[in-house]
């Protein structure tokens, strides 16, 4: 998979656009696309509509992100998530600097692993510090993390086994009262590894990969303010870029164009599926069109193995501010 199909005016094409939709006060936060407007992932999917001359295409649909412009879907939600919870200020150039960070015919297949591994050894281990068992699980998931990364990915069951034990460890630190952050800490961990699961699984769907906003929702949920976890986005945002900005470029192959558009169904948030590349852009021409709470929902919580999930991390936020 090559990031932008290897065509350096796709990327300039996108960047343009999001520039324009930023100076027009296009860029909102909390929807994927409605009355001209969107969020970072529906603003960019209309920038590749456009760049096609594509008709209709499912603004909300992070899958796209693959056949379309040649990023793992994981990375899509991870730059949707950070827009969504960043200031409005910065939020407003995300769009074009996670966009610009990556470089034409780059490898992005190992920067989520490599944006897990940092989370998980670097981000939240401060909050672990006196709780040995929750600082036991980060570095078990961490160290399998770390074993992907150098070629030799765990197979699903290590993942789900690394899963059940940080969920036994959140709820063991949510048992003692002042353990908040740790627990906050080990659900993430649990997130992480349920990502990695899914990833291992023949049929995993967007909505396993969603697991990736869960663990940094979490992350930030251990921050003790509303102050810290600001700071805690704002971390996770450069550390993005720079994993984006060091990936490695790959050549395309003898006649090969890295053109992968034109057998891509589509169907948009009204209308029925379209089998033409310059009619419409898509997947799933099979599936409605999600809404920010329907891939909420979609994650697969039962692999966590306890009730934990994203709307508990939200409540201990509210709660400590």
């Amino acid at each position: 998979m090559l990031a932008y199909l290897g065509k350096s005016e796709l990327k300039a094409f996108v960047l343009d656009q999001l520039a324009q939709h930023r100076k027009a006060d296009k860029l909102v936060h909390g929807q994927y696309w409605e009355a001209g407007k969107g969020c970072a992932v529906g603003c960019t999917l209309e920038a590749v509509r456009l760049y096609n001359g594509a008709a209709h295409i499912d603004h909300g649909d992070h899958d796209l992100y693959g056949p379309l412009l040649g990023w793992p879907p994981v990375l899509a939600y991870l730059k949707d998530h950070i827009f969504e919870e960043l200031d409005n200020d910065t939020a407003q150039a995300w769009p074009e600097r996670f966009c610009g960070a990556i470089r034409v015919g780059a490898d992005l297949s190992m920067a989520w692993p490599r944006f897990a591994l940092w989370l998980l050894a670097e981000e939240l281990p401060p909050h672990t510090a006196e709780y040995p068992r929750c600082a036991a699980t980060l570095a078990g998931v961490a160290a399998l993390y770390r074993q992907w990364i150098e070629g030799k990915k765990p197979i699903a069951r290590r993942w789900q086994s690394a899963a059940t034990s940080a969920a036994a460890s959140a709820i063991a630190a949510a048992i003692a009262a002042a353990a908040e952050g740790a627990c906050d800490a080990a659900c993430a961990a649990a997130a992480a590894a349920c990502t990695a699961e899914a990833a291992c699984e023949a049929d995993a769907a967007c909505a396993a990969v969603y697991g990736s906003a869960y663990a940094c929702d979490y992350a930030c949920a251990a921050c003790p303010d509303a102050a810290a976890r600001q700071d805690c986005w704002r971390r996770m945002a450069d550390k993005l870029i720079a994993i984006m900005e060091s990936a490695s470029c790959l050549r395309l192959s003898a006649g090969h164009s890295g053109d992968r558009t034109s057998a891509v169904l589509c169907r948009d948030s009204t209308g029925p599926p379209v089998n033409a590349s310059k009619a419409g852009l898509g997947l799933h021409a099979h599936r409605r069109p999600r809404s920010r709470a329907d891939k909420y929902q979609e994650f697969p919580r039962r692999r966590l193995a306890t009730s934990l999930n994203r709307e508990t991390a939200l409540k201990r936020c509210r709660a400590k501010d």
